[in-house]
């Protein structure tokens, strides 16, 4: 204790006696019975020069901050703590970039690509480059489709999301609203045209499919709508389907005029779905490649009879007999009588083809006549008592041969007109 005191400062003592002092005084309750207070007058009065020194110390200091440029020195260290920082954060940093500069080209992207810019732009352009071209086109194919009478106009209405929309509108009429006025086929008619106007405006040849374009439409509209097809089919390929024969003849006659070839396919359906593709019905064929095929499938039926008998030989040989006389039908609407009238055509053809009727003779007439009345009782059912027996193959075969032949000599036989 004795070590502690020799060690302590004055101050420190002074500190000490007054604090037992204290204590003493809330003891006793008397300052009569307290210790005598050390001499503190000299340490005081050190005190305060020292706290006088200790103040002139620190203006002195604060002035030689103040002339080494503290304020520079403060920002410059600031400045090197935020470069500290931004060192320990490099990484992350420069994937914030990388991301930031992302959004930005997205963005700006973004604004290219605003709908009513392009849009606007879309509108003028179109009304410069498409919108004339495209109501010409229509308006001409409404002519070559003999709808010029039908008072249409097609308008530009406006442009949205850079698409340029046109609508159909009447002249000289209290409603502009086709529908209200025209009839289903004029509908159609127009709706093709327009149809024709928009495609052929294309600079691709993409194929045309159509699904029975000439319904609900007249017997003029029909004819210009197939002729308008063919055409087509110059330049592009045109895929047409139907199940009207009437259609099916006009492409035929239409596509030969043209010197295209057509092709035909069947669509079957199967036990296992509809649409496969199987051969051409006989109708569909020319009289030659049906006799052809009908010679073809009796080598078949000949197979059938010696394999397995005379009860399946029979259906497949009643199949040949009706398939036959139709071919004798188109026989002689298109050889013996020169396709100058065909079934499903309004028109007559007589152009080079007339004068083939002189070529016809007494036996070509009996011919037709024999075969015709032959084939037809296979068409009707049978009395029990006298039933038609189903010629065998070779019969058929002589029979299918016969017509082949006579259609070659006929063919080449010299018209008795002068």
């Amino acid at each position: 204790l004795a070590q502690q005191n020799k060690e302590r400062h004055p101050i420190e003592e002074l500190y000490i006696a007054l604090k037992m002092r204290k204590e003493l005084l809330e003891k006793k309750g008397s300052e009569d019975k307290l210790n005598a207070l050390p001499k503190s007058n000299e340490m005081i009065e050190k005190a305060r020069e020292q706290s006088i020194f200790y103040e002139r110390e620190a203006k002195s200091y604060e002035n030689d901050a103040q002339k080494d440029n503290r304020k520079e020195l403060q920002k410059e260290l600031l400045e090197l703590q935020a470069r500290k920082w931004l060192s320990q954060q490099r990484d992350a940093i420069d994937q914030e970039i990388v991301k930031l500069k992302k959004f930005d080209n997205l963005n700006s992207a973004k604004r290219k690509t605003d709908t009513t810019a392009l849009s606007k732009k879309k509108g003028k352009l179109s009304e410069i480059l498409i919108t004339e071209a495209f109501v010409n086109r229509f308006n001409d194919e409404l002519k070559t489709l003999g709808a010029d009478r039908i008072r249409v106009e097609l308008i530009k209405t406006k442009t949205t999301k850079g698409k340029v929309l046109h609508k159909l509108q009447l002249q000289g009429t209290l409603s502009q609203y086709p529908n209200e006025i025209l009839s289903e086929g004029e509908q159609k008619i127009v709706s093709l045209a327009a149809f024709f106007a928009d495609v052929t405006g294309n600079s691709h040849s993409a194929p045309f499919i159509f699904d029975d374009p000439i319904s609900s439409l007249d017997q003029d509209f029909e004819e210009a709508v197939v002729k308008r097809l063919v055409d087509l089919s110059k330049e592009r390929q045109v895929i047409i389907f139907t199940h009207r024969l009437s259609l099916l003849g006009l492409v035929q006659d239409y596509a030969k005029k043209a010197a295209i070839k057509s092709h035909i396919v069947c669509v079957r359906q199967e036990p296992w779905g509809t649409g496969e593709p199987g051969d051409t019905s006989l109708w569909a064929d020319s009289p030659k490649t049906a006799n052809n095929k009908l010679l073809t499938r009796l080598k078949r039926a000949r197979d059938i009879l010696n394999n397995e008998g005379q009860e399946q030989y029979e259906r497949e040989a009643q199949s040949l007999c009706s398939e036959f006389r139709k071919l004798l039908e188109r026989t002689v609407e298109y050889d013996l009588l020169a396709d100058v009238i065909k079934r499903h055509r309004r028109e007559v053809h007589t152009k080079n083809k007339i004068e083939n009727l002189a070529k016809i003779n007494d036996l070509d007439c009996g011919f037709f006549d024999c075969m015709m009345s032959k084939y037809s009782l296979y068409e009707h059912s049978q009395s029990w008592e006298s039933p038609v027996k189903t010629p065998t193959p070779d019969e058929l075969e002589e029979d299918f041969t016969k017509l082949k032949v006579w259609r070659e000599g006929f063919a080449n036989r010299a018209s008795k007109v002068n």
